[in-house]
């Protein structure tokens, strides 16, 4: 049957190509993101139990015999009642509670101060424990004593619970009432020595305050003399009227300014239009009394002059003597007018002085008056400070009167709720308590030190730590062969392969131990000749269980390495050569069963034994160790028809490594290597060269590079990381196609194991599809 079709029919197969398999280039890492971090934690616990229990059982019996070798003890206790303020007395009693530091903390600070030094210091001067046996030969036994007090405050309350803890009862009740006398003796004498303060504070705050009363009184009459105020409510009202008569005077004397003012504009006006007689009109001319008489004179001489008109004619001497008086009084009038006029402008001007003189006494008044008012304030200022400090000043008298009666009155806010008794029965230890926490603690411990071993080992035993260190996705994860048929059963006989406990398997090649009879009836070379006579070997698990997980694996690896090729572009990969980094990592049953793999699905496929120093594949194949192979061929002593071998196995072929030669590095230089390879190339469908280990000797360095990719086979807990990624360097140095890794040899017990992979493919399934590998 074809890969293809197998690929199609079988999910399994599916899955290996990409889809939920094993890792494969290019294919999808849900399986590493399935890796639950407490699965694997949990894995390390269970790989690492006996170190776990070993250390936690250790700690715990050193708990209990700890526990168990603790003497009994007694527990007297005490419950005392503070209240947030002593009993008001007096006034005097706020300034002992804001001294005593009445802050939201009053509660912790009181439970601080009972199991504080100074108390017990108290306590060791009323027992005399200064000379007690007990603390004999202590440099300071009051760390000691403290050891023994236990104070908590009761939540939600005022109350404090002090409890002593001795061995003997009655020194338990003795210590713990004398330490609560010690504490409300402290508390008294305190808040006295406290009063005792604040009375020589207060004493000197007062006479430092009568100082500063003298000095202000002192300044306020020194301020009063110097600006003259006697009488403020008297000066003001005698301000105000005087601003008022001066303010109207300034007001009239404006007025007649102006009308004067006006007057001399309309003056001035009809003198300059020669209207001199207009200015009779004028109220100040015509008050005039000298144009009265002119007027008067004036109407008189006219109506003569009207009358002797009606008579004579009017160059009679009389009309002419008329006229001229009326000329000389016409004169008259224009003159008394214009000094009328002239008078006017003086009075004007003595009019505008007086106004400026009112004005300039009204503004010395309203400077007077701010001045009044400034000192007015100022003299206020004076006085509120004085009565402020007069007011702290009898204050502070009245409190130095109430602080000499009160420092006289032992006062408390402590007292005691119930008084200690002397215990009967032990109150300790508490030896459940004790071993439950040894036994925490060594389980802590015990994981601790499981954690601390799996960090220090330095081997690989994870597949996502194997592509860490190669830096490259792993072709498939092969389980320890062996551990597939306890798990469901069936008996293969490579039991004694079985991972020691903890999950380290034995060497991929321990299970060899004894199976060359065993080989040969397997391959059908001796025993009943029915390919299953007593067991399957390691190196033909893929020919004679198909049904095995291990199987599954390595055609997952096959379907990997037929992939892998196709993504890189370009030709197919058809000669690939299998190491590993040191011995005994199962590179040998990798290569045979992979070949057997690809031959399953119709390949032809030739393995090599490139291994000249310790050769296997002819063990593994159960063929004669004597005859030509590959060291005669790179010799140049046969050709490849002559070390050909075909096995039972159908569609595969081997050479052996032939006799051992002293220069293994030196016949794999050769050209003849090269031709092999492409002769091999064009007569096989795949050629697997088993390469010896990459840290041991430089064969594979020299053989890699001439063949199409390598195949890296990891032995799960064998070569340490620093080997892996030493060897992978020095392939891919020397132009060597590195193709991916092989994770070898894993248990199915192992921390990640079972829930990755052994979960997806029971062997009912094999049964199932049992048809597909026949």
């Amino acid at each position: 049957m074809s890969e293809s079709r197998l690929n199609a029919q079988d999910p399994l197969r599916r899955g290996a190509a990409g889809s939920g398999g094993y890792p494969v280039p290019g294919g999808d890492p849900a399986v590493e993101e399935n890796a639950v971090p407490w699965r694997l934690w949990l894995g390390i616990v269970l790989a690492r139990k006996w170190i776990l229990l070993g250390v936690a059982a250790t700690v715990f019996a050193a708990a209990a015999v700890y526990t168990y070798r603790l003497p009994p003890v007694y527990s007297a206790g005490a419950r005392l009642l503070i209240e947030r303020d002593t009993p008001k007395v007096l006034d005097v009693e706020e300034i002992l509670a804001a001294t005593d530091g009445w802050e939201n903390d009053y509660y912790n600070t009181q439970v601080q101060l009972i199991a504080s030094r100074r108390i017990a210091e108290r306590v060791f001067k009323d027992l005399g424990l200064w000379a007690s046996p007990e603390f004999e030969g202590m440099s300071d036994p009051i760390p000691a004593f403290l050891g023994h007090v236990s104070v908590k405050p009761v939540r939600n309350s005022r109350l404090v619970d002090v409890t002593v803890t001795h061995g003997e009862p009655a020194k338990a009740a003795a210590w713990a009432s004398a330490l609560v006398k010690a504490y409300i003796d402290d508390a008294v004498e305190r808040r006295a020595g406290l009063g005792r303060e604040a009375l020589a504070q207060l004493r000197a705050e007062e006479e430092e305050m009568r100082g500063r009363l003298d000095a202000k009184e002192q300044a306020i009459q020194s301020f009063c003399e110097a600006k003259g105020l006697v009488s403020l409510n008297e000066r003001q009202t005698l301000l105000e009227q005087r601003l008022g008569d001066l303010a109207s005077q300034a007001t009239a004397a404006a007025k007649q300014r102006q009308d004067l003012e006006a007057t001399q504009e309309k003056i001035a006006t009809l003198l300059a239009k020669g209207s001199w007689t207009a200015l009779f009109s004028l109220p100040q001319v015509q008050e005039s009394e000298v144009l009265r008489k002119i007027r008067v004179e004036q109407v008189q001489l006219l109506q003569e002059q009207r009358e002797l008109a009606k008579t004579y004619k009017d160059r009679h001497p009389r009309l002419a003597a008329v006229q001229s008086r009326l000329d000389s009084l016409e004169e008259s009038l224009r003159e008394e007018a214009e000094r009328v006029a002239e008078g006017l402008r003086g009075t004007f001007e003595e009019a505008k002085g007086r106004e400026l003189k009112a004005a300039a006494a009204l503004e010395a008044a309203k400077a007077e008056k701010v001045q009044f008012d400034r000192d007015r304030i100022e003299l206020a200022r004076l006085e509120r400070e004085a009565e402020a400090t007069r007011s702290l000043f009898q204050n502070i008298l009245k409190r130095i009167q109430e602080t000499s009666v009160s420092s006289q009155l032992e006062l408390t806010n402590i007292s005691v709720a119930d008084r200690p008794v002397t215990p009967e029965a032990p109150a300790g230890p508490n030896r459940r308590m004790h071993l439950m926490l040894g036994l925490m603690a060594g389980i802590a411990l015990g994981l601790a030190a499981a954690f601390l071993v799996e960090q220090l080992d330095p081997t690989i035993d994870a597949p996502d730590e194997a592509e860490r260190v190669i830096g490259a996705p792993l072709l498939g994860v092969v389980p320890h062969i062996g551990d597939d048929a306890k798990r469901y059963g069936r008996e293969t006989g490579t039991g004694e392969r079985d991972a020691p406990e903890g999950g380290r398997p034995g060497p991929a090649s321990a299970g060899l131990a004894g199976t060359g009879s065993r080989i040969m009836k397997a391959i059908g070379l001796g025993g009943n000749g029915n390919g299953n006579g007593g067991g399957e070997p390691p190196e033909l698990v893929c020919h004679l269980d198909m049904k095995s997980r291990a199987s599954e694996a390595f055609r997952s690896i096959r379907t990997a390495i037929q992939f892998a090729g196709r993504e890189r572009g370009g030709r197919e990969i058809k000669s690939f050569a299998v190491v590993s980094v040191a011995p005994r990592e199962g590179k040998t049953v990798a290569a045979i069963n992979l070949a057997v793999a690809m031959s399953q699905v119709g390949h032809r496929v030739l393995v090599v034994d490139a291994d000249m120093r310790r050769p296997r594949v002819h063990e593994a194949l159960g063929l004669p160790a004597t005859g030509p192979g590959l060291s005669d061929v790179l010799k140049g002593g046969a050709a490849l028809d002559d070390v050909v071998q075909e096995t039972k196995v159908k569609g595969l072929w081997v050479i052996t490594a032939g006799p051992i030669p002293p220069n293994p590095s030196e016949l794999l230089s050769s050209p003849r290597l090269a031709e092999l390879v492409h002769e091999a190339e064009e007569r096989f469908d795949r050629v697997l060269f088993d390469s010896p280990p990459v840290g041991a000797v430089t064969d594979a360095c020299v053989l890699a590079p001439e063949l199409d990719a390598v195949v890296h086979v990891i032995g799960f807990g064998r070569a340490s990381r620093q080997e892996v990624r030493e060897g992978k360097r020095q392939l891919t140095a020397l132009g060597a196609k590195y193709l991916g890794a092989v994770f070898n040899d894993v248990p199915l017990n192992t921390r990640w194991y079972g829930k990755l992979y052994g979960h997806q493919y029971p062997y009912a399934y094999y049964e199932k599809y049992a048809g597909y590998y026949k």
